[in-house]
């Protein structure tokens, strides 16, 4: 039999991350959001698609620092605290692949505004180094396996 959706929310809750201490603060937060909406970003770009009263965040996977990823799905729960805390803070640096994407579905959809000054984008990263920018590309140019590559099936 398979597991009750208490059950199954329960196991991909990350437990909550100890408050930083001043030997290991938090420095850098990595997000990735996996999100819907009735119109085509290709079509739209992603400001159009963000503000598009169909979007909607399915989920969202981040890290903070060197932490195992963890999953954040908004019908399970609130975003965590500490993912919210670390948005706000601007000495806290995000990362993000295409970050204008995350920063549109941030404020949009979300309602939460993140200081642009502390987000780094990797898409401009490997453009500014001479690499692909767009993200399967560029792990195909860093020589990525297949289980840390981007999905074939996502866009």
């Amino acid at each position: 039999m398979g597991e009750d959706a208490g059950a199954a929310a329960s196991r991909l809750r990350p437990p909550p991350r100890p408050a930083a201490t001043e030997a290991q603060p938090v420095t850098r937060i990595f997000l990735d959001f996996e999100t819907r909406s009735e119109i085509d970003i290709r079509a739209s770009g992603h400001h159009a698609y963000a503000e598009h009263p169909s979007t909607a965040v399915l989920l969202l996977g981040y890290a903070f620092d060197a932490d195992p990823p963890a999953l954040w799905q908004p019908h399970l729960g609130p975003l965590p605290a500490a993912v919210r805390e670390a948005l706000a803070d601007p000495a806290i640096t995000k990362v993000a692949h295409n970050a204008a994407f995350e920063l549109a579905i941030l404020r949009h959809v979300l309602g939460i505004e993140s200081a642009l000054e502390a987000w780094r984008c990797t898409a401009v990263m490997g453009r500014l180094n001479g690499l692909p920018g767009a993200l399967a590309d560029l792990g195909r140019a860093l020589g990525l396996g297949a289980g840390q590559a981007k999905l074939a099936s996502g866009t």
